[in-house]
């Protein structure tokens, strides 16, 4: 999550791939709200698959981003 001000400047991008890069992991996953639209948009630009968790939270499903490094 960013604040809006530095949202669209590539620094969740180079985060996630230095993060790859550095601990060369075999899968990453996340789990966010159904109604982010621009956390799933981020996750899907990167490579990540989507996934419906129906009835996740009490009050909504959730999305779980799943990207294969390996």
């Amino acid at each position: 999550v960013s604040q809006s001000r530095y949202r669209g400047k590539g620094i969740g991008t180079s985060l996630i791939n230095e993060m790859i890069k550095r601990e060369k992991p075999k899968v990453i996953h996340g789990i966010t709200r159904e109604s982010n639209e621009g956390a799933i948009t981020f996750y899907k630009k990167l490579g990540f698959t989507t996934t419906l968790l129906e009835n996740f939270y009490p009050d909504g499903n959730a999305i779980m981003v799943i990207k294969q490094c390996e």
